[in-house]
């Protein structure tokens, strides 16, 4: 406990001044992140200053989230080469240039507005199951992907990559006064059983600006689940801001339908979450500071609500009700960030992060589980650009410190090239580490709610002993634009990862029942995943784009591995947007999937989820002379009715996609 205040001294002799910055210069490098992302007619060489990512970045701005016909956030990724997108029973699942059979997020780092949300005991998304991608379209400027590992800057848990959802701020609705206020409402309807339906309010008085926004949605599961699973959501999100201090508060409440599992039946499962965010910025004559502080809290049913629907052992042990037992899992995190210019030619990052976990549930844990875990970590970043020459050296290193698992040491080292106006050539080496989630380390869960023979179960433990992935990661990649409205990207990379988290092969355990029971580890040898991605983005005339993209990756297991179940060696995308006459918007969007291998071969044998290709189109019209007061859209989702199984368990749960949807949206504003 003592050691979690030993980056304080450190700190604070960093918060000194070093050399004079001004801040003109950290303005600068906000208004170069703002029209980075803003690029339109002429595609940007850089989706994010190389400060912030000198990697593969792709930015999915607001334009393209209005009129594309996505659902939520997990869709809309469907577009960015290197990310895989599938639908699990426990909800979407993200993964960057990864592999394994988790259903979580856990190796993918989530953020709103630069602050962590991933949930303290699984590591992904908070709430589960959560087909809705947990964050409102509408409040999105622009979502922010950076694919490699890159925690020197963004975290610990950075390993796969970052998601940082970027909201929009009340003067993005109010754009032609000073001071004013705008208002709003959307609904949706049709297939799957959807009704969606949003309000939303943007405000500003004098020094003060205002968002809120509320909402609710109803539909089916986007998988079969047997036929029988809904889902509900509602959620209230509202910010404020004056000056230098904005917070923000997102609360969202789920419920997740019962439905048939392996000869049971689920209970429905309900969960809320609250994120609860401030943050404040203070730029100085010599020192640009920001700071953050958020909480992070899921309250809700256990994950025995599905797996255990019948209140049976283990969990009987401590109540015969466990649709009664309720969760709370809590992160309070604080963060501190110094933006430094040294000279002409240099920059320097350094910040300080700590936070505290807490896992509070009676059952679905190993017996004496601590409920309480702390972490922190200081990081500091140096780029250098030499001389006249058009070459920065980005270097860094980030040092973690979590309870129970020690400390490690993050490097990273990027050389970027501006070889001329139209052309950058780049490439780095990494170094990152994940930390085993809460679930990992200490979970003790029935998988199957029934005996799968007699006196005979299966149950998921946890290790506390498990020690931490890592990764090395060597990228290499460049960005040209042969011709004003054409912009090429290639982006290479090679992954080795050592003590990749997976379960075990089951073991028998005698007892009353007996037990075939996996329990988590690390991997003894390590493996590779290298590949590439390309990326073609046009404009050959005003109101149309073109855009696509083809990624090959290879990783270094034998198919029958668990370790290799959905990596798919091929993906491609392709997206049109065009707008044919004024007040009138097209957008056709697809994504294909070379086949792979799912779930379990260890228990059913080797399964091959064919080739499969998504196709979704939204055609927007704005009637009226204002076109920003009224909108209809027709919407169609997976147009060619495809229902892959993109994530196969076993025989006891249907997770096909439902196949094609159509539906309407209204939305107004004034």
């Amino acid at each position: 406990m003592k050691t979690r205040f030993r980056f304080l001294p450190v700190l604070l002799l960093l918060l000194f001044p070093l050399t004079p910055l001004t801040s003109v210069a950290v303005a600068q490098h906000e208004e170069e992140r703002e029209k980075l992302a803003l690029g339109v007619e002429t595609p940007p060489l850089l989706a994010l200053p190389l400060s912030e990512a000198p990697g593969a970045t792709t930015v999915i701005t607001a334009e393209e989230i209005s009129r594309s016909a996505a659902a939520n956030i997990f869709e809309l990724l469907r577009r960015v080469p290197g990310v895989d997108i599938r639908y699990t029973p426990m909800g979407g699942h993200i993964g960057i240039r990864t592999t394994g059979a988790s259903p979580f997020s856990e190796e993918v780092l989530l953020l709103i507005d630069g602050v962590p949300y991933n949930s303290p005991d699984k590591g992904g998304f908070p709430g589960h199951p959560n087909y809705s991608g947990f964050f409102p379209l509408d409040r999105v400027e622009r979502i922010e992907i950076i694919k490699g590992p890159i925690s020197v800057l963004y975290g610990a848990n950075a390993f796969g990559g970052v998601i940082n959802v970027v909201t929009k701020k009340p003067a993005d609705a109010i754009t032609d006064r000073v001071e004013g206020s705008a208002y709003g409402a959307t609904v949706s309807a049709g297939g799957l059983d959807l009704l969606e339906r949003s309000v939303r309010a943007d405000l500003i008085r004098r020094r003060w600006d205002v968002s809120v926004e509320g909402g609710a949605q109803d539909s089916l599961t986007p998988i079969e689940a047997n036929g029988d699973a809904d889902q509900g959501r509602s959620y209230v999100y509202g910010a404020l801001g004056s000056g230098n201090f904005r917070a923000s508060l997102l609360h969202q409440e789920s419920r997740h339908g019962s439905m048939p599992f392996d000869g049971a039946k689920t209970q429905t499962a309900h969960n809320s979450v609250d994120i609860l965010d401030f943050h404040y910025e203070k730029r100085l004559s010599r020192l640009a500071l920001r700071g953050s502080a958020t909480l992070n809290r899921y309250r809700g049913t256990t994950c025995a609500e599905c797996h255990n629907s019948l209140s049976l052992e283990p969990d009987n042990a401590i109540t015969n009700d466990v649709g009664g037992v309720v969760e709370v899992d809590q992160r309070l995190r604080a963060a501190v960030r110094a933006d430094q210019t040294l000279t002409s030619h240099q920059d320097l990052t350094f910040g300080v992060e700590a936070a505290r976990d807490s896992v509070d549930r009676e059952i679905v844990r190993l017996p004496g589980s601590p409920t309480i875990r702390f972490s922190n970590g200081l990081f500091i970043q140096h780029e250098w650009r030499f001389g006249s020459t058009p070459l920065h050296l980005i270097t860094g290193v980030r040092h973690d410190e979590a309870q129970g698992l020690g400390s490690a040491t993050s490097p990273r080292i990027a050389l970027v090239a501006e070889v001329a106006p139209d052309l950058v050539v780049r490439g780095s080496w990494t170094r990152a580490y994940r930390s085993p989630t809460w679930n990992e380390r200490y979970i003790d869960q029935r998988f199957i709610p029934l005996e799968i023979a007699p006196n005979l179960i299966v149950t998921i433990d946890g290790d506390p002993d498990l020690d931490r992935e890592r990764v090395d990661n060597a990228e290499a990649g460049l960005s040209w634009r042969p011709v004003p409205r054409l912009l090429l990207k290639l982006d290479l990379y090679q992954n080795r990862i050592e003590s990749f988290i997976e379960r075990g092969p089951g073991g028998f355990v005698p007892g009353t029942p007996n037990e075939i029971r996996q329990t988590y580890q690390n991997r003894a040898d390590p493996f590779t995943i290298r590949g590439f991605e390309l990326t073609a983005i046009a404009s050959p005339r005003a109101g149309l784009t073109l855009s696509g993209s083809y990624a090959i990756r290879r990783v270094s297991l034998d198919r029958e591995d668990p370790a290799a179940a959905y990596a798919p060696t091929t993906r491609g995308t392709a997206t049109i947007a065009w707008s044919p006459r004024p007040r009138w918007t097209f957008d056709l969007a697809g994504s294909y999937s070379a086949g792979y291998t799912v779930s379990l071969p260890d228990v059913f044998g080797l399964r091959v989820q064919p080739a499969y290709e998504l196709i979704d189109a939204a055609i927007r019209f704005r009637p009226l002379t204002r076109e920003d007061l009224l909108e209809i859209a027709l919407i169609g989702r997976n147009l060619t009715d495809e229902q892959p199984f993109e994530t196969l368990v076993g025989p006891g749960i249907d997770t096909s996609l439902r196949g094609s949807s159509y539906l309407m949206t209204l939305r107004v504003s004034f």
